[in-house]
């Protein structure tokens, strides 16, 4: 059965009529009645062209607000789609699409900013467009901040509501912005902000900021201290010299400000002193105690200033460890020491009946209740008693200093210098020595200004050479009784550099032409070369000298003096070209 829709105007009435195949057709105007007997044939419909009888309007909301689309179109169509910003739209929680016969409507539920742009219904061929613009909701404070007053050790909450939710805010104490830990906890629940701080401090107290946008409320934090109390008082002490001493108290709760007095001197950590906290108790650790560290120990903290006593008694200095004989080589170093059962702040070390002083060769040291003396160099006169002494307490042993054969331990090495430079020699001997000589080339030298004979210690001798020369290569000879020590000296010369080199020359025929070189130093062996042939001063060469520059000059040049000029000394080889112009002669008429 086919259907034909027919649109006949007349009057104020559409008539519709159903065709079922050929037959009589009847339509109806007003309340005339026509009827006719028309053969028809059935044929294929056609669709009928789609308009839009009302279109697509832009819409303007509030962030969260929802937005409604609503298009209607001459005739229902089966297959449309919504797009948003280019991309498809499908029903979920936010997007509702209806459908009401020729009526297609989108509903866009808790709009965002970034929703904002073209929705575009597609339907057939068409495709009409409407724009989105979400406006971001002012910013409104439901519920403000308030003061807060806490306790020490206390929590802290602040809490602020908004008219909508921002989830970039920040929260500040005393101006520097607050991250999460222990202590700072900070929550969004809708539109709701939390700031818990815990554990809060004197020094905690201040301004507390929020901000989200636009909004900055601020409020007070007030921390009130807690009363403190003493828990456990310090205890006087008692001990004996170098012995450690320690007080400690417990408070009511922890305390952040708090001092420790020793005969009414501020106690600071270090070393000796150790300072230690342990939730609410406090304690001083004082090591090697003295007598005179006898006094007052003192707690401050806030109105709190407990006391209590240090007692040290001295305790009788004893030997424990008593010097032991020595016995040494000549030079060797000599060394004693003696163990008491406490350290003492007096005492005195002999050698041979004379109070020893600390020098080069003499070096006294403690290390807790150990003396120990070091004596260097031990000469065979040095042989005898040694001795220690403090209070009435004495100690003694004998040193013993055995002769060295006469030897050389390290002999004489080679040097090699440069002219000007300065050339060491140096040797060192088993034992010290009386008599002994310097010899350069085999001739004995003597100290002078530029010979410098030293003696290190007892054993190493050594002669210094100061501004050695090419003629001073040789041997360098040092002899004492049947011993002797022999090495080279040798003196190269320095080596000549160049510090401006010979540069390319054009003139003319019948010009002067000027070589030119400057050398670290000057030189006394060279030659100029031209085209291979060595140069001589004539009518035309000349040759000339100033300090360290060389010159060459050529008088009166010719075409056939063109090639290489090159200078050469026993180490260096430089070149330069010369070029002659030739001069061309007007031709006669």
């Amino acid at each position: 059965m086919a259907v034909l829709e027919l649109l006949y105007v007349h009057k104020k009435r559409i008539c519709k009529q159903h065709v079922p195949g050929e037959g009589p057709c009847r339509c109806y105007a007003n309340t005339d009645n026509i009827s006719s007997h028309p053969s028809l044939s059935p044929s294929p419909p056609s669709a009928l062209p789609i308009d839009v009888v009302r279109n697509l309007h832009d819409v303007e909301i509030y962030e969260a607000e929802t937005a409604n689309f609503e298009i209607e179109l001459s005739r229902p169509l089966p297959v449309f789609k919504w797009f948003k910003k280019g991309q498809e739209l499908a029903a979920t929680d936010d997007i509702s699409i209806e459908q009401d016969e020729r009526t297609y409507k989108l509903e866009l539920r808790n709009c965002v900013m970034s929703d904002m742009g073209t929705i575009t219904f597609e339907a057939g061929p068409l495709k009409p467009t409407a724009m989105l613009i979400v406006k971001a909701l002012p910013v409104d404070i439901i519920k403000g901040l308030e003061d807060v007053e806490v306790f020490e050790m206390e929590t802290a909450s602040f809490q602020i509501e908004l008219n909508r939710q921002i989830k970039d805010f920040r929260w500040f104490k005393k101006g520097e912005l607050l991250e999460k830990g222990d202590s700072v906890e900070y929550s969004l629940e809708e539109n709701t902000y939390s700031l818990h701080l815990r554990d809060c401090k004197i020094s905690d107290m201040g301004t507390v900021r929020f901000e989200a946008g636009p909004v900055k409320p601020t409020a007070t934090l007030i921390v009130k201290a807690l009363p403190i109390v003493v828990r456990r008082e310090l205890q006087d002490v008692t001990l004996y010299e170098h012995e450690t001493a320690e007080f400690e108290i417990e408070l009511g709760r922890p305390i952040e400000e708090y001092k420790w007095f020793l005969k009414n001197k501020l106690m600071e950590a270090s070393d000796r002193i150790i300072l230690e906290t342990d939730g609410a108790k406090y304690k001083v650790t004082i090591k090697d105690c003295l007598l005179r560290d006898m006094g007052t120990v003192r707690f401050e903290a806030g109105p709190l200033k407990p006391t209590a006593t240090l007692i040290v008694r001295a305790l009788p200095v004893e030997i424990v460890r008593e010097l032991d004989d020595q016995e040494v080589f000549e030079t060797e170093t000599a060394g004693f020491d003696i163990e008491l059962n406490r350290s003492v702040a007096e005492y005195r070390w002999y050698k041979k009946g004379e109070l020893l002083e600390a020098n080069d060769d003499v070096k006294m040291e403690q290390e807790g209740p150990t003396y120990k003396l070091f004596l260097r160099n031990c000469m065979l006169q040095d042989i005898g008693n040694v001795k220690f002494e403090t209070g009435n307490l004495k100690s003694s042993a004998i040193l013993m200093v055995k002769a060295l054969p006469a030897e050389i331990r390290r002999n004489l090495q080679d040097v090699e210098i440069f002219e000007g430079e300065t050339a060491t020699f140096e040797i060192e001997m088993a034992r010290p020595i009386e008599g002994f000589k310097w010899f350069r080339k085999g001739l004995e030298i003597q100290p002078e200004d530029d010979i410098t004979f030293e003696q290190e210690g007892l054993l190493i001798y050594r002669v210094i050479l100061k501004n050695c020369l090419q003629s001073h290569t040789g041997n360098v000879k040092f002899i004492t009784g049947q011993l002797q020590s022999t090495a080279s000296l040798i003196v190269k010369a320095i080596p000549v550099e160049v510090i401006r080199d010979l540069e390319d020359q054009e003139v003319w025929e019948k010009e002067t032409a000027s070589f030119e070189v400057e050398l670290s130093q000057p030189v006394s062996d060279f030659h100029w070369v031209q085209k291979k042939e060595e140069l001589h001063p004539s009518a035309r060469v000349e040759f000339q000298t100033d300090e360290n520059t060389q010159r060459l000059v050529i008088h009166d040049c010719r075409v056939e003096d063109i090639g290489p000029i090159k200078f050469n000394t026993e180490t260096l080889q430089l070149s330069a070209i010369l070029m002659v112009k030739g001069i061309t002669l007007p031709t006669s008429t």
